[in-house]
């Protein structure tokens, strides 16, 4: 929602006009513009890099800040030196499950085995935050493992039982193992969610 962004990013602004040196502030601004910048937005993309850039002048070991460098990167097609800054950012922020779920998205584009496994330690880092799980699930949807996405989703669904995705992701993978009345009956539920 374009109101909910503007009230978001007015509110890191005032703490960086309070607190200057507030690298956090920065770095989350970076972060609302990846969002823009996924949701269709490409004007987006040198905002992600501008205060990401803005986080670093502050603290240069800001790990998120060098994690939304990374995410940059990736976004712009260069992996190399996004996987380079992904695992920095780790390094800087080796407890934060959203960095390790940046790092996996941007090893996934050269091994799905590698990312897997990063997947399942943002998991373990954060258990509420369901991305990586999700994640987690389509890699082992992709290795063909679909009994362990199953188990995954079927993890993140305990936690957020009207979880789209989660029950999308569920859904295909039944239907992989020819359970398809299963994953037809799920199909409703889902439709009544998302207003289809």
């Amino acid at each position: 929602d374009p109101e909910d962004f503007e009230r978001a990013k007015t509110a890191f602004e005032k703490v960086l006009d309070l607190e200057p040196r507030r690298a956090d502030a920065a770095a989350e601004i970076s972060s609302l513009y990846a969002y823009q910048y996924e949701g269709g937005s490409s004007d987006a993309l040198g905002e992600i890099e501008t205060w990401a850039q803005t986080a670093m002048e502050i603290d240069p070991r800001h790990a998120m800040a060098v994690g939304m460098l990374s995410v940059h990167e990736y976004f712009s097609g260069n992996l190399h030196r996004a996987l380079q800054t992904g695992l920095r950012s780790v390094s800087l922020g080796p407890r934060d499950a959203h960095l390790h779920n940046g790092l996996a998205d941007v090893i996934q584009r050269s091994s799905i085995q590698l990312a897997r496994d990063a997947y399942a330690m943002a998991a373990r880092l954060d258990p509420l935050y369901t991305y990586p799980s999700l994640n987690l699930a389509h890699s082992h949807g992709l290795l063909g493992r679909s009994n362990q996405a199953l188990a995954v989703i079927d993890g993140i669904l305990d936690l957020e039982p009207d979880m789209p995705a989660g029950l999308l992701y569920r859904a295909m993978q039944i239907i992989l193992l020819d359970r398809t009345d299963e994953a037809s009956a799920i199909l409703p539920r889902l439709d009544a969610l998302v207003g289809a």
